[in-house]
């Protein structure tokens, strides 16, 4: 038994020595052909020598970021040197739910002001922006007005104002329940106080939340030129819900198919942070899934809050000037 011991580790001996042979004989092609084998062993096998491998350096961990979307905070790591060991794209990115999102105790009025009004992406360009208000019956009809007022005073804190001339920003307002209906238009008067006018005598329709239907008026009749729509803008469209989608056509594959081709979509979701099915909805059709597009609220008096203290501590424009070309 002994020597059948000594024999089998001769030759496991020998099979090793012939492959670490083999290696140093073979080009760097064959280093790369090499690379799935050498993610999976350890550099103290035998089969691969430290010199014959470049081991992965990876970055520190960058901070934490402020929280988005349904209270996400998120850190990131980067490969700096590709080699054995590296882990999968997945393992460079750590996210942690820290539950809800309150005016008092996250970063959502920063990001609303930073990411939406002042069109942080794009400071430059004037923007066509769109509206899309759920009047549904389970909002109730005080939170509704807690909705319009802050719609209303939201109006002045948008970056480039709105007004007839080829720099001013545009507004359109859809306002949907069961039904779908079109408040305002990129054609009609721009005059802030109009749009506010329009904001004050809007009714809650109570009904079905049909957010399908809306999005589909959205992209056929309000991004359309003959409407209003400008070439030289940039498009963005901020559907505020309470709720997912319960009737209409599709909300997902009308975004995707159509909307999305448009214009960027945001949500401001009020109350979804309990329901993952709503939750999961929202984050479907936000522009590139990302969570910087969302703003998650527990209720329709946070909604007013955010703004009036947005409002209340833009004591300096935190606005780029518009200079069209």
């Amino acid at each position: 038994m002994e020597n059948l011991r000594n024999k089998y580790r001769d030759t496991l001996s020998n099979l090793q020595d012939v492959l670490a042979k083999t290696i140093d004989e073979v080009d760097k092609a064959a280093s790369r052909q090499l690379e799935p084998l050498c993610s999976k062993l350890s550099l103290r096998t035998p089969l691969i020598r430290p010199e014959d491998v470049q081991k992965c350096v990876l970055s520190q961990w960058s901070e934490w970021s402020k929280p988005q979307g349904f209270g996400q905070i998120k850190r990131t790591r980067e490969i700096k040197i590709n080699g054995c060991g590296c882990p999968d794209e997945s393992e460079l990115v750590q996210t942690v739910d820290i539950s809800k999102y309150t005016i008092d105790n996250s970063s959502v009025a920063d990001q609303f002001q930073g990411e939406f009004l002042t069109n942080g992406s794009n400071p430059n360009l004037p923007r066509d922006i769109l509206i899309v208000l759920d009047s549904s019956g389970s909002i109730f009809d005080k939170d509704f007005e807690l909705m319009k007022d802050g719609l209303e005073i939201m109006i002045d804190l948008f970056c480039g104002g709105f007004g007839p001339d080829k720099s001013n920003n545009r507004m359109a307002i859809i306002q949907f329940a069961t039904n779908v209906t079109i408040i305002h238009e990129f054609s009609d008067n721009q005059d802030p106080r109009t749009l506010k006018e329009k904001v004050r005598k809007l009714r809650h329709y109570a009904g079905n939340t049909c957010t399908g239907d809306a999005m589909d008026v959205a992209a056929r009749d309000i991004f359309n030129s003959v409407n209003g729509m400008r070439d030289y803008t940039v498009k963005d469209t901020l559907l505020v819900t309470d709720g997912q989608s319960n009737c209409g056509i599709d909300l997902h594959y009308t975004v995707s198919t159509f909307l999305q081709k448009k214009s960027k979509v945001w949500a401001l979701g009020v109350g979804l942070a309990t329901s993952p099915a709503a939750k999961k909805e929202v984050e479907s059709v936000v522009t590139d899934r990302n969570a910087k597009h969302i703003f998650s609220l527990a209720q329709f008096t946070d909604f007013k809050a955010m703004i009036d203290n947005i409002k209340s501590r833009s004591t300096t424009d935190p606005c780029q000037k518009i200079e069209l070309q």
